[in-house]
């Protein structure tokens, strides 16, 4: 059976790979011999050597054992976003960056992975879902409010991610195709 992608899903597949290509700092906790894959490679590297390596390669060694990933203090970034929101009108936006909900499902899919093997990360997984999901329904709210009242103006453009955005595009036709049907055309 053919399963359908939404176009919101579809953009969250590639932004997610070109995330695992981006570069990211590893600290290795051993020393580790050379290793020349098709794609990459890295020179024989002593105990305690720091590399900038593509994300991909990165988790790859730390999921080894290989290496620690330096915490790159989402948690805290979720919080204030969350804060930031919270504080703003019932139809303002507060700006998130680009690749705030790509970096939300990778620290949520780490958390959920550390939380099956370590019951003390449960917790930690479950306040920081919570967190998220109370972020996208205040942002969603407003996002549709804003979809059916107005075009998009440089400055929310500059407020949204592209998933959002994407989600704007979709709801703006949904809108404008149930409005037609009942009113007719405008």
């Amino acid at each position: 059976m053919d399963k359908t992608i939404s176009p919101i899903e579809s953009l969250l597949k590639i932004r997610e790979n070109l995330l695992a290509l981006s570069s990211t700092k590893v600290l290795l906790k051993r020393s580790i011999p050379a290793v020349d894959l098709p794609s990459f490679k890295i020179d024989e590297q002593p105990e305690g050597a720091a590399l900038d390596v593509p994300r991909w390669v990165g988790e790859v060694l730390v999921d080894l054992g290989l290496a620690l990933a330096p915490n790159e203090g989402f948690e805290t970034e979720l919080f204030k976003s969350l804060s930031r929101e919270r504080m703003q009108g019932p139809l303002q936006l507060s700006t998130l960056k680009k690749d705030f909900y790509i970096n939300l499902k990778v620290f949520l899919k780490g958390l959920s992975k550390k939380a099956s093997s370590d019951p003390k990360f449960v917790a930690q997984f479950e306040k920081n879902a919570a967190a998220a999901r109370d972020l996208m329904r205040y942002r969603v709210q407003k996002l549709l409010y804003i979809a059916s009242a107005s075009t998009l103006t440089s400055d929310l453009i500059e407020k949204i991610t592209p998933e959002e955005q994407k989600l704007l595009e979709s709801v703006k036709g949904l809108t404008k195709g149930w409005l037609s049907s009942v009113i007719g055309d405008e």
